[in-house]
């Protein structure tokens, strides 16, 4: 009998999320930048021929009847960036690989394959360190290219004017949450 109730209250709460008709597909953050100046960051919920409804929040921050929704007229709108939300934790996690591989390689190549020239350092200023510790001490700076490149915006100019928003609707509609 406890099972029972306790999978009808499993089936029960999963339908009253659904009545709220948002899709987590994605989480993307949106920064709405105004031609009056003023910008909102927050997620882009759905796109319309003519405005955007946006929140004033993350779906991290997301609870029913918990932000503000509000709709923007193109007019309004001078700009509009994008970012992935696990873009810089995913740029600094392959920064991180590629860091490693470059380190390990270029001491590899200079220490045991005879490329002398390819990086004098290694054999004049640390000959005993092998590969391993080379590659480890390149994911530093691995993890911050990495961070930095996927923390770059997608930026999507309207300029308050109909023609630009009618070309990048498709886009926006991609980075919407519906």
């Amino acid at each position: 009998m406890n099972k029972i109730i306790i999978i009808l209250f499993i089936c029960l709460s999963n339908l009253t999320n659904a009545q709220y008709g948002i899709n987590h597909k994605n989480s993307y953050t949106a920064w709405l930048n105004f031609t009056n100046g003023k910008t909102i960051k927050g997620t882009i919920l759905y796109v319309n021929d003519s405005s955007i409804i946006a929140s004033n929040s993350s779906f991290d921050q997301y609870k029913p009847m918990g932000f503000m929704i509000d709709e923007y007229s193109f007019k309004h709108i001078d700009l509009i960036k994008i970012r992935h939300d696990e873009n810089p934790i995913v740029g600094g996690i392959v920064g991180a690989i590629i860091g490693f591989t470059i380190g390990w390689g270029i001491k590899w190549i200079n220490e045991y394959q005879g490329g002398g020239n390819i990086v004098q350092i290694g054999r004049n200023v640390m000959p005993k360190l092998s590969p391993f510790v080379w590659g480890a001490a390149a994911i530093p700076v691995g993890v911050q290219i990495g961070i930095v490149m996927g923390s770059i915006k997608t930026k999507i100019p309207i300029k308050g004017k109909h023609k630009n928003y009618k070309d990048n609707i498709e886009k926006l509609q991609k980075y919407s949450a519906n």
